[in-house]
């Protein structure tokens, strides 16, 4: 088997990943990606290395407190419109997206982005499929 990194070096990192290391310094660092380390980290790969293992938390590395949140340094945005749209299904329970687009006056992709965000979040809920699809706040 032909490994990128030595034993040693991946239960350094698992060590400096549990004392508050970001997941991207550490890929960076080794010269190595950060799906890598991840793995490592889970110990889905060099499981024999040692060190402290087990499944890493969501959106540790950046701490961003919405679904989606990048941990590569960069941050991936939050969707238009989001606070708008929210509202409106507090205000406006059970319509479409094509609804809401049409009361917000912005586009279905905006809106669509934004609802399946808030899913994500646990903030709405959908009932239906595809054309019957309704938008609920939980």
């Amino acid at each position: 088997m032909n490994r990128a990194l030595s034993l040693d070096q991946v239960q350094a990192i698992r060590e400096r990943y549990a004392a508050g290391e970001r997941v991207v310094d550490l890929a960076e660092e080794y010269g190595v990606g950060e799906s890598t380390v991840r793995r490592l980290l889970t110990g889905e790969t060099y499981a024999d290395a040692g060190g402290p293992t087990g499944p890493l938390p969501h959106n540790r590395a950046e701490g961003h407190g919405y679904p989606g949140a990048r941990a590569r340094g960069q941050r991936r945005r939050r969707p238009y419109k989001l606070d708008l749209v929210l509202e409106a299904v507090l205000e406006h329970p059970g319509h479409s997206g094509s609804w809401y687009a049409r009361h917000l006056g912005i586009t279905r992709l905006a809106v669509m982005n934004a609802l399946r965000w808030a899913e994500q979040a646990g903030t709405v809920r959908r009932t239906g499929a595809h054309r019957g699809t309704r938008w609920w706040a939980v």
